[in-house]
Order: structure tokens, then C-alpha cells, then sequence
């Protein structure tokens, strides 16, 4: 395997559960580790930001002016300090969306 990058994912802890877990001998064989990092409370807000103008764009202008007369971004960024991951905060987005305008049909 010339010219090969392997990247391994966990969830080990720190640098001894690996070594108990996996071993001295395949541990050495790690050239790097990246230790994870939570992220930061203003990388969320981004996240957040960036990921509801990315589903808002395939709205049309009626669903659009629902949304935000729902204040749905807001909601969300209030509830920031519970998400925790990209995908989390993608799927709650898509969610709050799709259940105010659903809301908004059956009610009419």
C-alpha cells in the first residue's frame, strides 16, 4: 500500500485507552492523531447561519416569507448551547422548517 493514507475514527478518550484498547504495537503505526475538539458556541451561530440560508434557498418566496415571519432562525440559535454536531444541527433546521409549513397548509 504505496502512497496511502489510512485516517481511523474513535472514540477513545486520550492516547493510553488507545494503546489498552488497540495495542503498543498497532498504536505506533499512527504517524498522527488529531485529538476532537467540541465546537465553540460562535462556530455553531455560524453554523446555524450558513446552514439555514442553504435550505431557505430551495424555498419558494411564499415559504420563505413564512419562515421568517416564524422567526425560526432566532428560535433555533436560541437553543444553540444543545447542538453539537453539523449534522444535529442541519437535521433540527430542516425540521423547524418542514413543520412550520406543514403547519401552516393544515391550518389554512
Amino acid at each position: 500500500m504505496n502512497n496511502t493514507i489510512i485516517i481511523c475514527t474513535s472514540n477513545y478518550n486520550n492516547h493510553n485507552e488507545i494503546i489498552k484498547k488497540l495495542g503498543a504495537p498497532i498504536y505506533s503505526r499512527f504517524n498522527a492523531i488529531i485529538e476532537f475538539n467540541n465546537l465553540s458556541d460562535k462556530d455553531v451561530v455560524k453554523i446555524i447561519n450558513k446552514e439555514y440560508e442553504i435550505q431557505i434557498s430551495n424555498l419558494s418566496l411564499e415559504e420563505k416569507r413564512i419562515i421568517e415571519k416564524e422567526n425560526i432562525i432566532n428560535i433555533i440559535k436560541s437553543k444553540s448551547c444543545v447542538l453539537k454536531n453539523v449534522r444535529n444541527i442541519r437535521r433540527i433546521i430542516q425540521e423547524a422548517i418542514y413543520y412550520t409549513l406543514v403547519k401552516k397548509v393544515i391550518n389554512k
